[in-house]
């Protein structure tokens, strides 16, 4: 039984020609902030980016995945690309099919993967996760025609994807390293939203939901108005050295 490695911080029956290597560059916005996040809006009215290898990993027409290689020759790191949508059939892969094609950029092979949904014929439980199960399976077939490096596989989930992607970290086949969550940018997250908890929504009263959401958009625009960027400081190792101090000190307590 094959052992892959995951790191999460968080897709074959068809021809296997060699993927296109892709250069392509962003597609330019006026007046807009390289450094700025893109809003659904400004991402779905992007280009998509040229296809990937389309490979299959079963029968159904929502089994199959995108790959795409770097230019340089490999082996090269996956990235396994998950796409969200609430698990409904309403959203597909295909505007995850933009940071695939930004990851071949910079040296990642990427597996951007459709897979069976609500809605959709099969799809819901167990089947949404069989298929992801199935194509992260899948690569170890790819990997016979294509340079994969199946020791450095990363998933990474979009919105409900996000839980899929978890899950598949999960399995014991998987021998898996978790990044310390104190450590990932869904920290940030968390601290946000009990910012806002705080100091914006308890002990508040509204009598509309209208009222809620103005009252939490007006204390929006006062924290953006002096906020401060995040800075991480801390680096990977004295991050794992931490947390072996920890492990050795709760080693034999039943935790």
């Amino acid at each position: 039984m094959m052992r892959k490695t995951l790191w999460l911080a968080l897709l074959a029956i068809s021809a296997c020609a060699s993927p296109a290597r892709h250069h392509s560059d962003p597609v330019p916005m006026a007046n807009k902030d390289p450094a700025a996040m893109l809003t659904w809006t400004e991402l779905s009215a992007r280009p998509l980016p040229p296809s990937g290898l389309r490979i299959a990993y079963g029968d159904g027409p929502e089994q199959f995945g995108e790959l795409r290689l770097p230019a340089s020759t490999g082996p090269h790191p996956v990235v396994v690309l998950i796409h969200g949508g609430c698990w409904l059939s309403d959203f597909d892969y295909r505007y995850m099919t933009h940071l695939g094609d930004a990851l071949a950029t910079q040296g990642y092979a990427s597996w951007t993967i459709e897979y069976r949904r609500l809605g959709a014929s099969g799809g819901g439980w167990p089947q949404t996760f069989t298929d992801v199960g199935l194509a992260l399976d899948a690569l170890r077939d790819i990997a016979a025609t294509q340079p994969l490096a199946l020791g450095r596989i990363v998933t990474v989930g979009h919105s409900a994807g996000g839980q899929l992607a978890l899950w598949l970290a999960a399995r014991p086949r998987y021998h898996v390293h978790f990044t310390p969550t104190y450590s990932s940018w869904l920290n940030q997250v968390e601290t946000w939203f009990n910012i806002l908890t705080r100091k914006a929504i308890r002990r508040g009263s509204d009598r509309s939901v209208n009222e809620l959401v103005a009252r939490i958009e007006r204390f929006v625009a006062s924290h953006n108005r002096k906020s401060q960027p995040f800075t991480w400081l801390a680096t990977a190792d004295s991050i794992f050295q931490k947390l072996e101090r920890l492990c050795k000190k709760i080693s034999g307590t039943g935790h």
